[in-house]
């Protein structure tokens, strides 16, 4: 669907999410929510102008309402016009691993000169027991590791499980956010039905996109909102948009999870972008009043303008690009995928 497309009046695409007039209320796809105000309607079909969408106009809200921070889901984020959206947040604590990238000094180093990983690394998951572990594929082991790495980094939030049958546990919502994810658990599949074998449904259960997030989910008893995405080149920073309308919906702190690795060599011509194998993790909050913070911006999309990465993160894929701008100084950093362009910066 095209980014203006008339055939949605009152919403624009903006990477992830979506900006609406202020009489139209839609929420990103997948959050069967309430909206603010409106009672007795559910929202979170699918967008218009794609398949099986619906478009339901609802009186609009309440604006007071939508001011308040964490009363109303997901409406910091909203625009009361067609504008592109814009998103701030603050990394409190991030954890990462690459092939030759294990601890958090060989990554300062590797932000001051980066490189593209090579290899397939062997993530240990030694907090993940021997029969739960086998279930994770070199990517998954990667992405679990981050993410295991990040809950041991991150200072406590108040948002914790307390109950007297299941372990107290860091309540704080995921989001994982691949552009391939188990691309080769796929392959294999696809690869055994032509061979007229069954299809392991074992296998199968694994290969979906959210598998990944169910199974770190199961392996440390965490009951708390967990999501998946996938955007193509842009996915990390519709990841970090989802993050972000997380917070807007009143959660203290957010875990996003990216992740990827190259495709099998069956799918290689589909590649755009380097490719590597890498996972990290950070813990976004909200800014407080006068903090630096990274601003995400969503943009326009201009055939003529173009957006080429600064010149040291050319040679990484868009997921390493955001990782690399995190780390480094770079005053900003810009990318595209098709119809659509970020840019990420620093505010105070």
């Amino acid at each position: 669907m095209a980014a203006n497309d008339s055939r949605c009046p009152g919403a624009r695409r903006s990477g992830a999410a979506w900006a609406l007039r202020s009489d139209t209320l839609k929420w990103p796809s997948g959050h069967g929510r309430r909206a603010p105000g409106v009672s007795g309607v559910n929202v979170g079909e699918h967008v218009a102008g794609e398949p099986g969408a619906q478009v339901r106009r609802l009186p609009a809200p309440d604006a007071e309402l939508l001011a308040r921070p964490g009363k109303a889901s997901r409406s910091t984020i909203l625009q009361s016009t067609c504008e592109p959206l814009n998103v701030s947040f603050v990394i409190e604590s991030w954890a990462a691993c690459a092939p030759g990238l294990d601890t958090p000094q060989r990554w300062s180093q590797w932000a001051a000169a980066p490189w593209l990983p090579e290899g397939e690394p062997q993530a240990a998951l030694a907090a993940v027991p021997p029969m739960q572990r086998r279930r994770f594929a070199p990517l998954g082991r990667l992405a679990a590791q981050a993410a295991f790495d990040l809950r041991g980094r991150a200072p406590a939030t108040s948002a914790t499980q307390a109950d007297d049958d299941v372990a107290t546990t860091d309540a704080v919502p995921t989001v994982f956010a691949s552009r391939y994810g188990e691309t080769t658990r796929c392959l294999d599949l696809l690869q055994a039905q032509v061979r007229g074998e069954a299809l392991s449904p074992t296998a199968f259960a694994l290969s979906v996109h959210n598998a990944m997030g169910a199974m770190i989910a199961i392996v440390r008893e965490d009951r708390s909102n967990s999501s998946a995405i996938a955007a193509g080149r842009m996915t990390a920073a519709a990841g970090v948009t989802e993050a972000v309308a997380l917070l807007a919906d009143g959660a203290e702190a957010v875990d996003l999870v990216v992740y990827d690795a190259p495709l099998p060599p069956d799918y290689t011509q589909f590649e755009d972008e380097p490719m590597a194998h890498f996972a990290w993790a950070w813990r976004l909050r909200r800014p407080r009043a006068g903090e630096r913070a990274i601003r995400l911006e969503w943009l326009a999309d201009d055939p003529d303008a173009g957006a080429a990465a600064a010149d040291a993160a050319a040679v990484l894929p868009a997921g390493l690009q955001a990782m690399w701008f995190a780390l480094s100084d770079a005053p900003s950093l810009d990318q595209a995928g098709p119809g659509r362009r970020c840019r990420w910066s620093r505010v105070e």
